[in-house]
């Protein structure tokens, strides 16, 4: 199993457009940077085709390794820059893995299944 933060938006706000660019190279080299240094695993850009669910930026490491990313000074001032920069920004922790009951641990034995 491994931890996500998933970071979403619907766009750029109006007039900010160039901001949006530079935020997504800085983010860009700053998780590169994390991936470099073994704190994460990796990351991946989602443009969105389909659906409402708007674009997305995945962030897959240990559960409290993203913790502490996100508590960072750095993390903070990249939720802080997200929420100024985009609209409908927002972000969620989350889990993967490969099946149902990696996922969700003793789910089966909670509900008699």
């Amino acid at each position: 199993m491994q931890g996500m933060m998933i970071f979403r938006w619907s766009g750029g706000r109006t007039g900010r457009e160039v901001e949006v660019m530079k935020f997504g190279d800085e983010s860009d080299a700053y998780f590169a940077g994390l991936k470099g240094e073994g704190k994460i695993e990796g990351y991946e850009w989602i443009a969105n085709f389909t659906g409402s669910d708007h674009d997305m930026f995945v962030v897959r490491g240990d559960p409290q390794a993203l913790a502490a990313i996100a508590m960072s000074r750095e993390g903070g001032s990249l939720i802080m820059k997200g929420n100024l920069l985009l609209e409908d920004w927002h972000w969620d922790w989350a889990v993967a893995g490969d099946t149902v009951d990696e996922v969700y641990p003793g789910w089966r034995q909670l509900v008699g299944a």
